[in-house]
């Protein structure tokens, strides 16, 4: 289990059970950290990468992750236009202990948007205690839908670094040749009725 430490977002004295955070001018690799807070994280624009113990996600705009408060995971945000809510424990059951991935409609998009007016390091005001407590119902909804979209993870530093690298080729068009070139023995499918693969 990696090192967790916790990251706060608010005062330790602080009254707020409920906010947001923008992450849209961020280029950071947080390192594996845990909230105190429940988080709901999405990418308005671009992509993001969230990490677990357990599993990578890769949350495109159709795409939110539920982080429950305590679980170590870390992110991957590079100049997308992005932002959290959080919330207090209570406010939210959650017994998963797990990362999940909710699809994003247009309601639940404009909710979390909506939701950046108030941040969750402010002080806390009327109107945002009942917009998050709003939210907070929804939510509730929302995790009883979850969909299971994941991409594996590992602990060798040898596939890690295969598994990043890949990842960071996916946009190259040229990356299905280049694989092609640097494999040892090349596959290829003997004959579509046939169910193996024989060295080429």
């Amino acid at each position: 289990m990696p090192v967790s430490p916790l990251h706060r977002l608010r005062a330790a004295d602080s009254s707020t059970r409920a906010g947001a955070y923008q992450s849209s001018e961020m280029s950071v690799d947080t390192g594996w950290h845990h909230h105190d807070l429940h988080q709901l994280i999405y990418a308005f624009e671009g992509r993001l990468e969230v990490e677990s113990p357990a599993a990578r996600y890769l949350l495109a705009p159709q795409l939110m992750a539920w982080i429950p408060a305590g679980l170590s995971h870390r992110t991957h945000i590079h100049w997308v236009r992005s932002g959290s809510v959080f919330f207090m424990p209570d406010m939210v059951e959650d017994d998963g202990g797990r990362i999940r991935i909710l699809r994003a409609t247009s309601f639940m998009r404009e909710m979390l948007q909506t939701a950046m007016r108030w941040p969750i390091y402010a002080p806390e005001l009327p109107m945002g205690r009942s917009y998050f407590e709003t939210l907070a119902y929804l939510c509730r909804e929302w995790l009883q839908a979850e969909t299971s979209l994941h991409l594996p993870t590992t602990r060798d530093p040898k596939l890690a670094a295969a598994m990043a690298y890949t990842q960071s080729c996916l946009a190259d068009s040229s990356f299905a040749e280049a694989c092609r070139k640097r494999s040892g023995p090349r596959f290829a499918i003997a004959s579509r009725n046939r169910r193996h693969l024989r060295f080429a």
